[in-house]
């Protein structure tokens, strides 16, 4: 006969499940107690000779926080289950580590090439764009917000242009164009906003791997719109096509261009020193005489690299 434990079925809505109360005892092992207390009401004879509204209220209220705190627990396993966050090192879709290492420290580079051009930007995001395949380059560049004010030029959805305006140039078409993304892998220094995971799977792409995460960025000071970028893809399950993530990739080389623009203490960029600009009350990382020989530029004269910037633009506008 079937233990009475397990007879004691609460109906958890979000995935369609029955969870015996008793199960939860594994999810929520800081509220055992509560568990046992709720279970002894709901099993024991003496909840049955208990038919006052108040103990029968207790008892429901119980029953709704424990169920609530479930969800919860199995939301938070289910998304952090469905997308490990530290992948650096590893060969997946076939792709050598160390070709992931290659790409993001283009997508790294991708300020030191126009419109940026800048060593240690407010706004070091960049992007490089990779087919999966034949690990061919499409294009790279970084964020123009400050050079074309337009606040919707991160670095991914910049790259996604830059890179239509390449393919075109190669003579595909726009159908074509369209088909290409779901080839395509998208590598950027730091993890996509909800804005640019929306683009990256609108687009199709086949990947997204990126650097720095949102947490860490936050934690240096940046705002952010803080909702993790894996419900984005969590939620747009109803596309016909799959985007597989990778994060933290490269960390140790994207951090640091994250850490300086809010952190004094924090050291600055190759190619940068921290200076007092004009009157301002906080030094700020500057780009110090012939930077340019200080950093790797293997991409100076390929024109997927980087777009012309907009004249008379402040680098420091960059968001």
């Amino acid at each position: 006969m079937a233990s009475r434990r397990h007879l004691l079925a609460t109906q958890v809505t979000g995935n369609h499940r029955k969870l015996s109360l008793w199960h939860l005892r594994g999810w929520l092992s800081p509220y055992t107690k509560l568990v046992d207390a709720v279970y002894f009401l709901t099993t024991n004879s003496f909840y049955h000779s208990l038919q006052t509204p108040p103990v029968q209220s207790i008892t429901m209220l119980l029953s709704s926080i424990i169920t609530s705190l479930a969800l919860a627990a199995q939301a938070s396993a289910y998304r952090e289950g469905l997308h490990p966050e530290f992948q650096s090192g590893l060969s997946i879709n076939s792709v050598p580590a160390t070709d992931r290492d290659h790409w993001m420290r283009l997508a790294n580079s991708a300020i030191y090439y126009p419109p940026v051009s800048h060593p240690c930007p407010q706004a070091p995001f960049g992007t490089a764009i990779v087919n999966t395949t034949s690990n061919e380059l499409i294009c790279a560049i970084a964020n123009r917000v400050g050079s074309t004010g337009d606040p919707t030029q991160h670095g991914e959805i910049t790259a996604i242009q830059h890179c239509t305006n390449v393919m075109r140039k190669k003579g595909l078409s726009p159908q074509e164009i369209i088909a290409a993304w779901k080839q395509l892998s998208l590598y950027t220094n730091a993890e996509p906003c909800t804005m640019c995971l929306s683009a990256i799977r609108w687009a199709g792409f086949k990947e997204v791997i990126y650097g720095t995460s949102v947490g860490t960025i936050s934690e240096n000071g940046r705002n952010q719109i803080y909702i993790p970028s894996n419900l984005v893809l969590e939620k747009s399950y109803s596309f016909g096509h799959a985007t597989l993530m990778l994060g933290n990739i490269l960390t140790h080389e994207t951090d640091p261009f994250f850490q300086h623009q809010f952190n004094e203490s924090a050291p600055c960029p190759v190619g940068c020193e921290r200076t007092q600009v004009g009157e301002a009350r906080v030094k700020t990382c500057e780009p110090v005489p012939n930077w340019q020989k200080l950093v790797r530029l293997e991409y100076s004269e390929d024109s997927r690299v980087g777009s012309e910037p907009v004249a008379h633009t402040p680098l420091h506008l960059e968001l």
